[in-house]
């Protein structure tokens, strides 16, 4: 007889069966390739393992792993991998927020301010999946300009319970076939339409969780769900369930407002903490209504994203101490910012700050120039450019820039500036 493996003593009859009715025993053979791909997903393990030792890792072997920087789908909101959860009680926004993190993911642009890294993306709308389809999906896609595109995103709107693994192998083999590689991102909207039996059960809660780690080793799954019965600083569920997030957001809403507040309630390999105020604007999707009226769905923009009244400068501020052209150069970029400011663009949001309004050099130079031309600034740019002096107003631009840099007054990246302290006053 050769030697057993610890624990490959087969269950108890019943246990077999229950076991099998969960995890759809034997499906895994019938696909070898699905079985690839989750090989080739799942992290090389630097000890060895022969199918006869678990593999046991040295002081060296964790060191080596420490070479391999943590990662994140979204800079500190979502970890390249594991389970998430976003809670909240009812009318919190929260399908909302989770569709406009996905589709910045499959678009690979930053999420308000936050670095993003691309990956293929499945929305699981398992509850009110023809309002996605058809609104808000078309809606984000208007509002961000971005129509003409072809993400990586798909939304499933029919039934997937992942605690059944044929369901599972089968919402793998559809990322292959749509993306041409497993998912990187799953939405599951709701948790509770994508498991069979109750989530305050521990045996019908391990059985989801045995199916996700399984066969999306190398995925992050973002499960929405209510907050707990009585307690709206936890997830409903069993606790077994609320401890296997390695992530878990928290959404708190102002349904007449129209306002969500999202704030990580913690992560469990790194620091939490961070929290972003959301309103919800009103976008229409390009489709009408029977009477002919425009269809309008909602998508989350941050609150700071608009320009607001800021308070006069204290004395002490170095707004109050510029002369000559660096206080000339500032006065022209407000005047830009009147006349042309706008949001930074959506592929800009890792180098801009999202809560600032920008104009591009150009259109700052030229409001310089016609400043040092006519200090009533009649003179239009264009004429500006004509000044016989236009080599010495550059020089003097360019050192009024890089002084109000300097003073941490202006950003600027690229071909865009922008005020860091400044009043509009």
């Amino acid at each position: 007889m050769g030697r057993r493996r610890a624990g490959s003593a087969n269950p108890p009859p019943a246990q077999a069966g229950r076991r099998s009715e969960r995890l759809g025993a034997g499906s895994m053979t019938q696909h070898p390739h699905i079985l690839a791909e989750i090989d080739k997903a799942r992290p090389v393990d630097p000890a060895n393992d022969d199918g006869e030792l678990f593999p046991a890792l040295s002081l060296a072997d964790c060191l080596a792993r420490q070479q391999r920087p943590a990662r994140w789908l979204i800079k500190g909101w979502l970890p390249e991998s594991g389970l998430a959860v976003l809670f909240g009680p009812s009318n919190a926004f929260k399908s909302f927020v989770a569709l406009d993190m996905a589709l910045h993911i499959a678009h690979g642009i930053g999420w308000h301010g936050h670095r993003v890294a691309q990956a293929p993306t499945l929305y699981l709308a398992l509850e009110g999946s023809d309002g996605v389809v058809r609104q808000r999906f078309p809606g984000w896609h208007r509002h961000h300009a971005l129509m003409e595109t072809n993400p990586p995103a798909r939304v499933i709107e029919v039934p997937v319970v992942l605690s059944r693994l044929p369901d599972a192998e089968k919402l793998m083999r559809t990322s292959l076939a749509a993306f041409g590689r497993p998912p990187g991102v799953i939405v599951v909207d709701v948790l509770k339409r994508a498991m069979d039996g109750s989530d305050s059960d521990d045996k019908d809660v391990a059985a989801l969780l045995e199916s996700c780690r399984r066969i999306f080793p190398a995925a992050l799954i973002l499960f929405i769900t209510h907050s707990g019965w009585g307690d709206n600083n936890r997830s409903r569920g069993h606790s077994d369930l609320w401890g296997s997030f390695d992530t878990r957001l928290k959404a708190n809403g102002e349904a007449a407002a129209r306002r969500v507040t999202l704030e990580v309630e913690r992560h469990k390999d790194a620091d939490g903490g961070g929290a972003i105020v959301f309103e919800l604007v009103t976008v229409e999707t390009g489709m009408a209504d029977e009477e002919g009226q425009p269809v309008t769905t909602l998508v989350p923009v941050r609150t700071d994203d608009a320009p607001r009244p800021q308070e006069k400068p204290p004395a002490n501020d170095n707004r109050n101490n510029l002369t000559g052209n660096n206080a000339i150069a500032l006065e022209a970029l407000k005047d830009a910012l009147a006349r042309g400011g706008q949001k930074p663009p959506l592929d800009q949001h890792e180098n801009i700050p999202a809560s600032v309004i920008v104009v591009t050099l150009d259109a700052w130079r030229e409001r310089f120039y016609g400043r040092k031309r006519d200090p009533d600034d009649t003179v239009e740019p264009e004429e500006a450019k004509q000044e016989p002096k236009q080599d010495t107003l550059k020089k003097a631009f360019g050192r009024a820039r890089d002084a109000l840099q300097g003073k941490k007054l202006v950003g600027a990246w690229g071909d865009y500036c922008w005020l860091v302290k400044g009043d509009t006053n």
